[in-house]
């Protein structure tokens, strides 16, 4: 019985450390468990078109011309279709708290969850945004252990 017991705890503690990602870790929400999205989108927004657009236009202003690199962003979805950033990975000139990345992650409510097996779940979307000279490529990437990152879908922006 005392071998179950630490099998459960190890497991346990397992799986949750495994629903972060991305190294810096947020805990501004509350989560569940969750379907990742690995090689079809599971979280719907309008259009990948208007999701960059509403994220690039959420960021704080101040920063934005400056603005250079790539961060991945993994958004929680829950079944009702609001988001929360769970985790990011910054690989940018700019802290993320200066930027308001998770502000305007967390303003988007207009996401939808089809039925999965005939019910509802949340779904964990990554997003990786790569900020050029000139541009913005907008990227919904799945993921799982074998393939690891896969382009699921993509726009290129002006700024």
């Amino acid at each position: 019985m005392k071998n179950w017991i630490i099998l459960f705890c190890v497991f346990n503690t397992v799986s949750l450390s495994g629903q972060y990602l991305l190294p810096e870790k947020l805990k501004e929400c509350k989560i569940g468990a969750f379907d990742l999205e690995a090689d079809t989108i599971l979280a719907n927004y309008k259009t990948i078109d208007s999701l960059a657009y509403d994220i690039y236009h959420g960021l704080n202003i101040q920063y934005t011309n400056k603005l250079r690199g790539k961060i991945i962003i993994q958004v929680y979805v829950d079944t009702l279709g609001h988001s929360c950033c769970i985790s990011i990975m910054n690989d940018c000139n700019i802290k993320s708290s200066k930027l308001g990345i998770v502000g305007s992650i967390n303003s988007l409510d207009k996401w939808t969850i089809p039925k999965r097996f005939r019910k509802k779940s949340n779904v964990c979307a990554l997003i990786r945004i790569k900020f050029n000279e000139s541009d913005l490529v907008f990227e919904r990437i799945g993921f799982n252990y074998y393939t690891k990152f896969k382009t699921l879908d993509k726009v290129t922006m002006k700024r």
